[in-house]
């Protein structure tokens, strides 16, 4: 069976859609989802008195296992996603790392009161690929974020009695500043997906991996122009009934 690649003209229950995420970038997705979670609770337990239960004794050596344990598969969810879609992983990491005037743009023109994420009005939005600027600005912070959590937690797991004092504190600031900014960014992320009225409806695209051809056309026009032209590897006559 020819593996469905995000770009592709599919047919769906009869309508014509386009398949935004491959298998294996939405399961490393959800893993990624499922372990930042684990971590963010496990971690929090450290610092947050209501939950210091959780941090000592018995049931503090549970938490940072746990922690540890999440740390490993976190940390595996791009690998496998590498592994089992090298040109998807290359090519949205190279999405989310390119930056032009449009994406300056789009900055300017959708956080204004009168703009889309307000009032659902388009006007002045410049023609966004397959990631719009905020979902590439999301991307970017949880990038960065992961090596310095990757860095980081790994200095402060094995690190403990070796690393100079100083050294270890700083591993330890870096990594309390990388998580600030990572729930930020995720929270934001999560409520523009499931409750924002004028983007939730891209959740779906997380789901069976497509979104209908119309969304995409509206959404991220200069991609679905790359598709239709073939510039995206993809050409409209190899459209699928799947």
């Amino acid at each position: 069976m020819a593996r469905i690649t995000a770009g592709k003209l599919v047919v769906r229950r009869g309508e014509r859609r386009v398949v935004r995420f491959s298998a294996a970038e939405r399961g490393a997705h959800l893993l990624y989802i499922v372990t930042f979670f684990t971590l963010v609770l496990t971690g929090f337990s450290l610092y947050l008195p209501q939950l210091s239960a959780f941090a000592a004794g018995a049931a503090g050596q549970t938490t940072r296992l746990i922690h540890r344990l999440a740390a490993v598969f976190f940390m595996a969810a791009p690998v496998l996603y590498l592994l089992f879609d090298a040109g998807g992983f290359w090519n949205s990491l190279r999405t989310i790392l390119s930056w032009g005037p449009e994406d300056r743009a789009w900055v300017r023109t959708a956080l204004k009161l009168s703009g889309a994420y307000w009032t659902g009005d388009r006007t002045g939005i410049p023609p966004q690929g397959r990631y719009n600027t905020g979902q590439k600005l999301h991307g970017l912070v949880q990038f960065v974020a992961f090596w310095i959590f990757v860095v980081t937690g790994l200095m402060m797991w094995f690190g403990v009695t070796s690393l100079p004092p100083w050294l270890f504190q700083l591993s330890v600031i870096l990594h309390d500043i990388a998580i600030l900014l990572a729930v930020g960014s995720f929270i934001i992320h999560f409520y523009l997906a499931l409750f924002h009225p004028m983007t939730r409806i891209h959740i779906n695209a997380m789901v069976d991996g497509t979104l209908s051809e119309e969304d995409v056309r509206t959404h991220y026009s200069r991609w679905y122009e790359e598709i239709k032209s073939g510039g995206n590897g993809v050409r409209e006559s190899e459209i699928g009934d799947r």
